[in-house]
């Protein structure tokens, strides 16, 4: 037993009233259609899709909290107890587990409806052997740091990377990363300012002052492919002024842009322009009027079309350290 000297003739009621919590929030995420509204993180839609021999994660947690409460509401402490035991333990796995793949923030609610029951039935009972105790404490403090490292994550997650200004429009199915001062972003700029989320990075020092001009220009209303022109050209006849910023808005937009350069090294961009496709573009697959003998329709002319697959990527335009030849 783990627990000596308990008293069964009492209901639990912190246990009882937090795995009833619980359950009525594992009912919600396993049954309910309106469940996605919690899924905020990608690991959300992992675990939606994934299964423990044939079962959803989330119908055996309605299972574990209704068994949790059933034994409290028939005063079965110590199986209760040791119950949450075992569920705090299979949980710290779990979280484990989401560390090595992804955050899911509506595990993460329910993990913690898992803790505090488990903790609500521990502090009930003074018997609890010195050994006991250090279990405990093992146990607690592993899922303490599993759990505080998955949510440092899901935050991390739910900040979204900063969109050059004026550029935030939605349904673009295109994502954009560049640097000011790499030549093959502006022309990436010049073919996909109108169809791609803008995402601006610093590859050199030089870039910082650049950003923080073209970001006042788009937001503006001005083309940015034509405001990032305007502002080289300035630049090499030595009449490009950089914005006055402040300190604090000087290392706001260095976290910024640290921030978008993090987010394409996660996308596995090793250098700039890095392009970012939701789906294949229809016009890649679709031949041109040219090429069709009925005529085609006529698509997008700034995208490439079926006669021009595969892509060759032999030799590419791109900037930064792991670059073919240094950038001009």
């Amino acid at each position: 037993m783990f627990f000596t000297g308990y008293r069964d003739q009492f209901i639990s009621m912190p246990g009882l009233i937090l795995s009833l919590l619980g359950l009525a929030y594992s009912l919600f995420m396993a049954f309910s259609p309106d469940a996605e509204i919690l899924c905020l993180t990608s690991g959300c839609d992992i675990v939606r899709d994934f299964k423990i021999a044939g079962v959803s994660p989330w119908r055996l947690a309605v299972a574990d909290f209704a068994v949790l409460a059933a034994l409290c509401l028939l005063r079965l402490r110590s199986p209760a107890a040791m119950l949450a035991w075992l569920s705090l333990f299979v949980d710290c796995f779990f979280l484990l587990i989401m560390f090595f793949i992804a955050p899911c923030a509506s595990c993460l609610v329910a993990a913690l409806f898992i803790f505090l029951t488990w903790k609500s039935l521990r502090l009930e009972y003074d018997g609890l052997t010195r050994p006991r105790r250090r279990l405990a404490g093992a146990l607690g403090a592993a899922w303490f740091i599993l759990f505080a490292v998955n949510l440092s994550m899901a935050v991390n997650e739910l900040i979204p990377a900063w969109v050059l200004p004026g550029q935030e429009q939605e349904g673009r199915k295109i994502s954009l990363f560049f640097s000011p001062s790499c030549p093959a972003c502006l022309e990436a700029l010049r073919s996909f300012s109108g169809l791609a989320v803008l995402y601006p990075l610093e590859e050199k020092e030089e870039d910082h002052a650049m950003i923080a001009a073209l970001a006042l220009r788009t937001e503006a209303g001005e083309e940015p492919a034509a405001a990032l022109e305007a502002i080289l050209n300035a630049r090499k006849t030595g009449g490009f002024s950089p914005p006055a910023l402040s300190s604090a808005e000087s290392l706001l937009l260095k976290i910024k842009t640290m921030r978008n350069q993090a987010m394409a090294t996660r996308l596995g961009g090793k250098t700039v322009p890095l392009l970012v496709f939701e789906g294949l573009p229809a016009s890649w697959t679709t031949p041109s009027a040219a090429d069709s003998p009925q005529g085609g329709t006529p698509v997008d002319p700034l995208l490439p079309r079926g006669s021009d697959l595969p892509l060759d990527f032999g030799t590419t335009l791109e900037c930064g350290r792991d670059a073919g030849k240094p950038c001009g």
